[in-house]
């Protein structure tokens, strides 16, 4: 675990209201500098950002519990831990934790995962990753389902044209 992991605090909380959002710092991942600031010239964003050996910069892998009167809101649900330990050292995926630092967070907030009752992803890439993206995850297929169509609904008002495939993709 580097310095950019260990140095952030697990939770973070205000209330605007009668509700609380809780930032949950799931993690850190590692992507390369140039393809995240695109035509910006890196003597620039570097000044901000130093990249590491490989021009990597750290992003942070940040997800919301959102506490309102009737409801245990998720918004994106990390990386998880089901991808090959190649895979989190080619992209610098620091999220360990039990069994990730996603469901640390959501526990250091006072909750259980079993507690969030909606969860929207904001990248809409794959229900599955929405609702098992641990390996320990006890996903039904019910919860799937009714995932696929929260997702299609929340993706549907983003473009009417919108097509999920069977595993919930957006195509």
């Amino acid at each position: 675990m580097t310095e950019w992991i260990s140095n952030l605090p697990l939770t973070r909380e205000i209330s605007v209201g009668s509700i609380r959002i809780h930032a949950i710092e799931s993690g850190i991942q590692w992507l390369d500098g140039g393809a995240m600031f695109g035509v910006v010239p890196k003597p620039l964003w570097q000044r901000r950002i130093p990249s590491d050996d490989q021009n990597r910069i750290p992003l942070a892998l940040r997800c919301l519990v959102i506490e309102s009167p009737d409801e245990l809101v998720l918004v994106d649900t990390g990386i998880g831990n089901k991808e090959s330990e190649e895979f989190h050292k080619l992209y610098g995926v620091e999220n360990a934790g039990n069994p990730t630092r996603l469901e640390d967070g959501i526990k250091a907030a006072g909750f259980m995962p079993d507690d969030i009752g909606i969860v929207l992803s904001t990248h809409l890439t794959s229900i599955t990753q929405a609702v098992t993206h641990s390996k320990t995850s006890k996903a039904t297929f019910d919860q799937l389902s009714r995932m696929r169509g929260m997702l299609y609904s929340v993706a549907s008002l983003i473009s009417p044209t919108v097509e999920m495939n069977e595993y919930g993709q957006v195509i």
